[in-house]
């Protein structure tokens, strides 16, 4: 294997799994928020996307090193009219950087929850059509056959759907481990209240929130 393309082969598989894991995330939450709440949604929501963000951009930064010299990097979006690669960078920094605004907005619960929602439905089209730009690289080579074909497009949206779900279960997996590591050893220590406090206090109140399984949220 030619390890000079690695980092781009991780910035697309890294890329799909979190574009498929915020819209997974999404459908999850219309459906456990139906069904029993909006509250309990967003406790088994939140701890994995505030996880996709540094995943993200872990993979940006990974797609940087596909160039000879990194110091290009911003040269790579000058051609977004004409170029799907160009695109690309763009719809995954405006992907990353929205999913963070969302995580921001989710954490201190400011803006109120439609806008905190418009904000997610703007990421998650910006992660589609991160996706869409990742696969246009390939199909728009006509002098490629292999490539300029109907299957590539449906190859990518297929990784993001089924990395998507496999990260959320893995994601979900660790947190109840997590919980139940704490409730185990902690069960009569109430947690703190993030609404009380100074800004570490609050911090320390949203992670005990995440980790003890037994807690209500305030």
């Amino acid at each position: 294997m030619d390890v000079h393309h690695l980092p781009l082969v991780l910035f697309t598989v890294i890329g799909q799994m979190c574009v498929g894991t915020f819209l997974c995330l999404g459908v999850m939450q219309l459906v456990v928020s139906a069904r029993h709440g909006r509250a309990v949604a967003q406790r088994i929501i939140e701890p994995v996307v505030y996880a996709i963000g540094p995943v993200m951009v872990l993979g940006l930064v990974a797609s940087m090193f596909h160039m000879h010299d990194i110091t290009h990097t911003l040269n790579v979006i000058r051609h977004w009219r004409t170029s799907w690669l160009s695109r690309e960078i763009i719809f995954g920094i405006g992907f990353a950087g929205l999913g963070f605004a969302y995580a921001l907005l989710e954490w201190f619960e400011v803006a109120g929850f439609r806008l905190r929602q418009v904000v997610a439905a703007l990421t998650a089209l910006f992660g589609i059509a991160l996706v869409w730009s990742m696969a246009q690289i390939y199909y728009s080579v006509p002098t490629i056959p292999a490539w300029h074909n109907w299957a590539v497009p449906f190859q990518f949206f297929g990784t993001t759907a089924v990395l998507g779900p496999l990260a959320v279960g893995c994601a979900l997996m660790a947190t109840a481990a997590l919980r139940a590591r704490h409730a185990a050893h902690d069960v009569a220590t109430p947690a703190a209240n993030p609404a009380h406090g100074g800004p570490t206090a609050r911090i320390r109140g949203r992670i005990r929130l995440f980790t003890n399984e037994g807690v209500a949220r305030v």
